[in-house]
C-alpha cells in the first residue's frame, strides 16, 4: 500500500528578491513499512522535502498524498498531522520548562487524552526506549542522546503511520548516533514507515530505499 506519494512536487523560496528553486518536480512513492534514506549535501533541499511531506510547509505545485488522502483536501492540517505523522528534529525542540515526561505527553493532550491516560502512555514509551529513570528530569538535565530519545518518544507516542527523521543524529557522538539509528530501525521492523534524512552515507544500509537530492532533483541512489 502506498502510504506516501508525491507527484511533480516543486518548491522555491525568495532570496534577495530572486526566486531560488529548491526542489524540481519531485516524484516519490513510499510503501507502508519502508525505511527510506534521503541523502545529499548541506542545503540541497533534504529538510525542505521532509517539511513538505510532514505538512510543515506547502509546495508551489504538485500533489502530496499521505495515508490515502490528498493533502489538498485535508480540512484541518494540524489534526491530520498530529494523528498520522511523527517528526524528529535534529535539535530536539524540547520545551525547557517541562519534564521529559511532560514533553512526551503533549501530543496526547493535543489529541484529547485525559491526563492520567497520557501519563500512562508516555511513560510506557519512554521506558521502552530505555530512559525511564530520566522521565522526571528537565531537558537541561539530560545528555544529548537522552534528549534525542525523548524526542523520539514524543514523535511515536501517538502511534503515527509515518515517522520523519531530519538529521536526528547530526549533533551526537558516534556511539550515541548508532544507538539512535538502532532505535529507528527497530521501530521500522515493527512496521513503522520511516523517512530518514542524513548527510552521512555510513548510516545508510544496502537494503534501504535510498535516494539523493542533486540540483533539486530526487534521484534513486
Amino acid at each position: 500500500m502506498h502510504i506516501i506519494k508525491l507527484n511533480n512536487v516543486s518548491k522555491s523560496y525568495l532570496e534577495d528578491k530572486k526566486k531560488l528553486q529548491v526542489l524540481k518536480s519531485i516524484n516519490l512513492t513510499v510503501e507502508e513499512g519502508e525505511f527510506v534514506a534521503i541523502t545529499g549535501t548541506s542545503g540541497c533541499g533534504k529538510s525542505t522535502l521532509l517539511h513538505l511531506i510532514g505538512l510543515l510547509d506547502s509546495p508551489d505545485s504538485g500533489e502530496i498524498n499521505l495515508a490515502g488522502e490528498s493533502c489538498n483536501s485535508i480540512s484541518n492540517m494540524e489534526i491530520f498531522r498530529n494523528r498520522n505523522i511523527g517528526f524528529i528534529f535534529q535539535f530536539h525542540y524540547l520545551l525547557d520548562d517541562f519534564t521529559a515526561l511532560e514533553n512526551v505527553m503533549i501530543p496526547l493532550l493535543v489529541q484529547g487524552y485525559k491526563k492520567a491516560e497520557a501519563v500512562k502512555l508516555a511513560s510506557e514509551v519512554i521506558i521502552s526506549l530505555g530512559i525511564g529513570q530520566r522521565m522526571h528530569h528537565f531537558p537541561n538535565q539530560l545528555s544529548g542522546g537522552e534528549e534525542q530519545r525523548i524526542a523520539i518518544a514524543r514523535a511515536i507516542v501517538t502511534k503515527p503511520k509515518i515517522l520523519l527523521a531530519d538529521e536526528p543524529s547530526g549533533n551526537l557522538d558516534e556511539e550515541t548516533t548508532q544507538n539512535v539509528i538502532s532505535i529507528l530501525r527497530d521501530l521500522n521492523k515493527k512496521g513503522l514507515t520511516i523517512i530518514f534524512v542524513t548527510h552521512d552515507l555510513n548510516l545508510v544500509k544496502e537494503d534501504d530505499s535510498h535516494y539523493t537530492i542533486k540540483e533539486g532533483k530526487l534521484i534513486q541512489a
